[in-house]
């Protein structure tokens, strides 16, 4: 069995740091026309902690990230576990009101962020909610930076006598003492007063809700999902070889051209969420090569396969279907790919089925949730075609799982009930929030997702929808998802989104919100008809908008809520007249 490298008493900088000791001159980062190897990337992450540490971060403190996709990021984001402080990465979009109030809640000493991500003016906001943040010390800018912030360049540079300096000039010295270099020659930055335990990072997400929360994870639970993971990925020789041998057999010779070697990984999704840092951790922290997209354009993307040589892709599956859907996508030679990994959102088993064909390699569903820091159910590529396309897989090794019903107790396999998670990977709770912790957490260390599900006698999951997306309409239990997934099914469909809505009859009606696709002639008639030849009665739809776009998180979530505020406001319209 080869040497498992991440286990769970490392922090999440030392976990980089025993990388980067066992493959210093693998390539480790690309982005445009830059390439850094494992130790070039320490050097980077080291030389900004040194950095941070100069403005006096320490133990604790919250370190703010609003970058977009880009090298920096990646050194910020592993940087201030060095130090024992706290990473919040904000989505680079986000507008004045929402980034008032995370860096308010979180309390963020030091803020690193682009002064124009994407066209957003972040600068200005930060010039205009930074008189209301007394705890908010230093903002450092990448790029050009305005009067009162930090240059990060300087404040990442180093000195001639090897020593780091800020911005204003403040000499930093090496940590010193009796400890063993690093690969680069200088005393490693992780301090040891710094616990796997402690808390490394904050993360907020209103994904589908609306409602911002922070998910608190310590080092452990960060790089939990990837040591418990790495005895699946990290096989002996001859299993690597053998599972070679079968995969040749049903996609062809690409596994013998790239099997064998380093793989590179695409993560398109923004690092800020789940999809993005889980590509980020997995990638290096397994040794693999990185490929980062600064932004997704699906022919950006397929470019980067073809260029790159990649060979695992992980995406939502709103983006994969836009690389489906591009012109570009025949023209390029995509045939590096070994993988194509989604998460993120319900995964449409139509979809599944036709990137299979379209793209010639394994498409592999995983499971996760910010609340556990990664993928916990996973399908795999020589499951057959059904369990592939139409279940979340079965738990990595080490993971426990169960169906419960309202009273948490657990329920025979083939019910529906609540997914009940029971990992390493799990979140300490929310931040400043106790009431959600009791309603997500209990005290024998199961987390309560919210997801509806049925578990075979196999292990294998399906998600059938949300708790609380759940509709009961006329005392039946109707399940967003399936309805979706069956209109998906349907040609000229490109999306689609099921909410229930409050009715003083039926308890709640069947809303549909569908998006067609370019050029499709779509009539809510059509909808209803194609419901009625395969679902039962009370699950075709009440009322179905024919729509152009669904209101989407930055990876593709569908913010139900949103569609809930049109039924409403509709609703009053027509009360109104009436």
């Amino acid at each position: 069995m080869p040497k498992l490298l991440i286990t769970p008493d490392l922090t999440l900088y030392q976990a980089l740091r025993r990388v980067i000791s066992e493959y210093p001159e693998r390539l480790a980062l690309s982005f445009g026309d830059q390439t850094l190897t494992f130790r070039e990337l320490g050097e980077q992450v080291d030389g900004l902690a040194r950095g941070l540490r100069g403005l006096g971060v320490g133990p604790g403190d919250k370190v703010a990230i609003i970058l977009p996709n880009c090298p920096e990021f990646v050194y910020a984001f592993f940087a201030p576990a060095a130090l024992g402080a706290v990473i919040v990465p904000l989505n680079p979009v986000y507008r004045q009101k929402e980034i008032q109030h995370i860096l308010s809640d979180s309390e963020a000493s030091v803020v690193i962020a682009d002064p124009q991500p994407m066209g957003n003016d972040v600068q200005g906001i930060l010039d205009a909610v930074w008189p209301s943040l007394p705890r908010l010390q230093h903002v450092v800018m990448r790029g050009k930076a305005g009067p009162g912030y930090l240059n990060l360049a300087d404040l990442h540079g180093d000195t001639d006598d090897g020593r780091r300096r800020t911005a204003d000039h403040r000499s930093i010295p090496l940590m010193s003492g009796g400890r063993p270099p690093s690969v680069d020659g200088r005393v490693p930055l992780s301090p040891e007063r710094v616990s796997p335990d402690d808390l490394c990072a904050l993360v907020y997400t209103s994904g589908t809700t609306g409602v911002p929360k922070a998910v608190m994870h310590s080092h452990r639970s960060m790089i939990a999902a990837v040591s418990q993971g790495e005895s699946t990925f990290n096989l002996p020789l001859h299993v690597q070889l053998w599972r070679l041998v079968k995969l040749t057999q049903q996609y062809g010779t690409r596994f013998l051209r790239w099997g064998l070697k380093q793989p590179t990984v695409l993560g398109p999704a923004p690092i800020h969420h789940l999809l993005g840092y889980s590509a980020l951790i997995y990638g290096l922290l397994y040794g693999y090569r990185i490929v980062i997209a600064d932004r997704f354009q699906p022919a950006r993307v397929l470019q980067l396969i073809e260029q790159e040589h990649v060979n695992a892709m992980i995406a939502a599956p709103t983006m994969v279907a836009a690389l489906l859907n591009s012109q570009e996508f025949s023209r390029l030679n995509l045939s590096s790919l070994l993988y194509v990994l989604m998460g993120a959102a319900p995964c449409p088993p139509d979809l599944v089925r036709r990137a299979r064909q379209a793209f010639g390699c394994p498409v592999v569903i995983a499971f996760g949730a910010t609340e556990v820091g990664g993928a916990t159910l996973i399908t795999n590529p020589r499951d057959p075609e059904h369990l592939q396309a139409e279940t979340v897989g079965r738990l990595f090794p080490g993971m426990e799982a169960r169906i419960v019903d309202e009273e948490r107790r657990e329920v025979p396999r083939g019910q529906i009930g609540e997914l009940a998670l029971r990992l390493g990977s799990v979140m300490l709770g929310y931040y400043k929030a106790p009431e959600l912790n009791a309603q997500a957490l209990d005290e024998e260390g199961w987390y309560y997702t919210g997801d509806l599900a049925t578990m075979d006698e196999q292990g294998y999951v399906r998600i059938v929808g949300r708790k609380k997306d759940m509709i009961i309409r006329g005392g039946q239990n109707v399940y967003p998802a399936e309805i979706e997934n069956h209109l998906l099914s349907k040609p000229g469909i490109r999306e689609v989104a099921v909410i229930g809505v409050p009715d003083p009859l039926a308890g709640e009606r069947v809303w549909a919100f569908v998006v067609p696709q370019d050029g499709a002639a779509l009539t809510p008639t059509d909808v209803w008809s194609y419901c009625r030849g395969e679902l039962a009665a009370y699950k075709v739809p009440d009322q179905v908008r024919i729509i152009d776009t669904l209101p989407m998180t930055s990876t593709g979530k569908v913010q139900k809520f949103l569609l809930r505020d049109m039924a409403f406001q509709e609703q009053q319209v027509v009360s109104s007249i009436r």
